[in-house]
């Protein structure tokens, strides 16, 4: 009879094994973990709109759109109107465009050629940013009112406040004449000019069609049937349609600093000045150098500021002579301002230093 052979198993090497295999696969399901994208945020500054997503399926997807996308080589990119922020555990990419035809990388400083499938997608995120954005389109007036006709009940929004009313349009040719539909929404419009009716401008969104159109309202009821002004780009007589409607109608776009760049200071030191009559001080931010407490026209209790005189001293310094009225007095007050202008190469406007506040709103605070 042949001898049996004993074999003997060496246990610790094949725990070793096992030990060696578990920690492979749980470094490689760590490594997937800590690089899988589970946010996704898209951005829009110049809309003042964001939203995200943390659906698994659309990220990966698109995520892997982008990976997929040609590099055209390294490039120099300016800000962007549409931001793409993908984030993992490791690290957050982010994509910049302009247009969906083209991405930019930040992170590496290349571009991106985009293919049919992630323009469309790009193009679908451009469409819901415009939707969640507070701002509408500067339509002109001739082609709003095709469909803005007599008798069309429409929404409006104030920019500031949010203040939603309804109105109907009954008459106007150079602009909208509105009324409220009802005293719930003639309160409601009293409540955005302050609890009273007034000759200021407020930035506001017509709501027309599922477009959101940019316009300016006066707080004024005017006649027997106590109809209100509304103004859209390229409304109104040239006596009409002032600096003020333009400026509120490009507010309610999120236009103002493209409606004064690359314009004069005398242009500069009007906006500003129209900004201060309508008591917008976040406008006049955008005029100055340093910003200013929001509310500290609030606080001063200007009512109006006109502009009567503007001479130029040296370089871009100027006087203006203007005329101020306050809740409690003085009413008309007559001053003379230096105002010093320096050039923001950035933002492409000049900007007012803004230590002329404190002479015309007769504060002691220096800015």
């Amino acid at each position: 009879m042949g001898s049996s052979k004993v074999v003997f198993i060496d246990l610790r090497k094949i725990f070793l094994q096992l030990l060696a295999i578990s920690m492979a696969v749980s470094l490689f399901f760590a490594y997937r973990w800590w690089n899988e994208p589970y946010l996704i945020k898209f951005s829009s500054p110049e809309l003042a709109a964001s939203y995200d997503s943390k659906d698994p399926v659309y990220i990966k997807r698109l995520d892997r759109l982008i990976k997929e996308a040609k590099t055209t080589g390294p490039t120099d990119q300016k800000p962007g109107r549409f931001y793409v922020q993908i984030t993992s555990r490791r690290h957050t990419r982010t994509y910049v465009f302009n247009a969906p035809s083209l991405l930019y990388n930040k992170e590496e400083g290349v571009s991106l050629q985009t293919d049919a499938p992630l323009r469309a997608e790009l193009k679908k995120i451009i469409i819901e940013l415009k939707r969640k954005s507070p701002y509408g389109d500067p339509v002109p007036w001739p082609t709003v009112k095709q469909s803005f006709l007599i008798n069309k009940t429409v929404m409006i929004r104030d920019l500031d406040s949010g203040i939603k009313i309804w109105v109907t349009r009954r008459g106007g040719y150079n602009l909208a004449r509105i009324a409220p539909v009802n005293q719930v929404n003639k309160s409601l419009l009293k409540k955005i000019f302050g609890g009273k009716w007034s000759w200021k401008r407020r930035a506001v969104v017509v709501y027309l069609e599922n477009k959101k159109i940019a316009a300016c309202l006066a707080g004024m009821p005017q006649g027997k049937e106590q109809l209100f002004s509304l103004y859209f780009v390229d409304a109104g007589t040239n006596k009409s349609m002032n600096l003020a409607n333009k400026m509120l109608i490009f507010k309610a776009a999120g236009q103002i600093k493209k409606m004064f760049k690359k314009t004069s200071p005398e242009e500069a030191i009007l906006g500003a000045l129209t900004a201060i009559d309508q008591q917008d001080g976040r406008t006049l931010n955008i005029f100055l150098t340093r910003p200013v407490p929001r509310d500290l026209l609030k606080k001063s209790g200007i009512i109006s500021v006109t502009l009567r005189n503007l001479y130029k001293l040296d370089g871009t310094c100027y006087k203006a002579v203007v005329s101020a009225s306050f809740a409690r007095g003085p009413y008309n007050r007559w001053c003379s301002l230096k105002i010093d202008l320096k050039y923001n190469r950035q933002e492409s406007l000049y900007q007012l230093n803004p230590a002329f506040l404190q002479k015309l709103l007769i504060i002691k605070n220096t800015y």
